[in-house]
């Protein structure tokens, strides 16, 4: 038996990658999940794979994330853990070269997705809820030539410390996680090549990339008691990166 068992999870950005794999495990571990997308037949093939319910959803657009936490409440009247994963990579442009609308198309998914899921998921959550964000490694660091994923990403960790600030009386504890890069079609092009993959994999102590499996089990103890007392941290998924 498990801790999750009949717990209700919220994915945003369920249909690949990391948000994919996380669905997969909390669902393994009895959770009635709800995955969220933009595409709408392959979410739907997902969630009938793992037994879970798909809504589609732009978490960039406000009325898309009202309607798909009006789905929950509709499905099952309150939200136990939300993992709020959808993001974008945006473009890799100089700042000065990096146009207003690639800029606001990142921070519009990257910033103000996690800000409207968060407005909706907590009003429904009970005490000894979770959340779980969506960072990254280079929301603790600077980077060259991708500014708007950067600066969505520091931003991120600010929001979820003002939640966990907000919320913690509420018995509500929100967290982020914070990988390099992993192994997804998003970062297909660090390891497309044998090549690649080695000169990418060079930049990290441990000597690879991350897996999704990886930053997924860390999701799920976040959202676990076992984690009961973490709570408005940034959780650093690297492979060594940052001790260098």
């Amino acid at each position: 038996m498990s801790e999750f068992d009949n717990k209700v999870v919220l994915v945003t950005g369920g249909t690949s990658g990391i948000g994919k794999t996380t669905a997969e495990l909390f669902s393994e571990n009895g959770a009635r999940v709800v995955i969220s997308g933009r595409r709408k037949e392959l979410g739907e093939q997902i969630a009938k794979d793992i037994g879970g319910k798909f809504v589609e959803c732009d978490v960039s657009k406000e009325e898309d994330v009202i309607n798909m936490l009006d789905f929950v409440k509709r499905e099952y009247g309150h939200l136990d853990i939300a993992f709020n994963n959808a993001g974008v990579g945006g473009e890799r442009n100089l700042i000065t070269d990096t146009s207003s609308e690639k800029m606001h198309a990142v921070i519009d998914t990257n910033l103000k997705g996690v800000w409207y899921s968060m407005k909706y998921e907590i009003p429904l959550m009970p005490e000894g809820s979770a959340v779980v964000n969506m960072a990254s490694v280079v929301g603790l660091i600077g980077g060259s030539a991708f500014a708007s994923y950067v600066a969505s990403k520091h931003a991120v960790i600010g929001l979820t410390k003002s939640a966990a600030v907000e919320f913690g009386s509420k018995k509500i504890r929100v967290n982020a996680v914070c990988p390099a890069v992993i192994k997804t079609d998003m970062t297909k092009n660090t390891f497309e090549t044998p090549e690649k993959e080695q000169q990418n994999s060079a930049q990290y102590p441990i000597g690879r990339l991350g897996e999704t499996i990886e930053v997924a089990e860390t999701v799920l103890w976040l959202s676990s008691n076992k984690a009961s007392f973490v709570h408005g941290q940034s959780i650093v998924i690297d492979g060594g990166y940052t001790a260098k």
